[in-house]
């Protein structure tokens, strides 16, 4: 499982699928097709093979944020387990701040804007939580947006002209009668 994680969620997946989507767009915008716009948008922007980047794109952002969420909301354990074993100290053993100097630090913290946790006599200081949580913000909008442009694919465009206390249910559909 963690090949195919790593295979869907590589950064080098990434920009050739952008690339590949940007090469075909540019191709799809200014290559000359003889039947019109119409036609040229039905061939490259809504062929299947132009959807299917944009399948692999959305797997590929759906990986990606999945190991943002996962790093993000695990940060606070992931450096507070690091704190707690041997070796991570950066004070030399009898180097140590007294303990009035690790509540005067603590304070001066907190002033500067840092959350802080204490375990025992190692502190963790953190700023800018809410920062973090931005990139997997944003590509879970992106995910949002291409799953809204998906599921209108699946609806129709009709015409249905009705007066006021009038009541239809027959209706004008462009893809079969236009």
């Amino acid at each position: 499982m963690k090949p195919i994680l790593d295979f869907f969620s590589s950064v080098k997946l990434t920009l050739a699928l952008l690339l590949g989507l940007s090469l075909v767009a540019v191709g799809g915008t200014i290559w000359p097709v003889e039947q019109g716009t119409i036609q040229r948008f039905e061939l490259y922007y809504q062929s299947l093979w132009f959807r299917l980047l944009l399948g692999f794109l959305a797997i590929n952002l759906a990986a990606c944020s999945w190991r943002t969420l996962i790093r993000v909301s695990g940060e606070k354990k992931r450096l507070l387990a690091l704190l707690e074993s041997p070796g991570t100290s950066l004070l030399q053993a009898g180097h140590g701040l007294p303990h009035s100097s690790i509540d005067k630090l603590t304070d001066r913290l907190q002033q500067q804007g840092y959350r802080i946790s204490r375990s025992g006599d190692k502190i963790l200081a953190r700023r800018g939580l809410a920062g973090r949580w931005s990139l997997p913000i944003l590509h879970l909008s992106i995910l949002a947006i291409m799953l809204g442009a998906w599921a209108a694919q699946l609806g129709f465009v009709g015409t249905l002209n009705m007066y006021v206390t009038h009541q239809s249910d027959k209706y004008f559909d462009w893809d079969i009668e236009g």
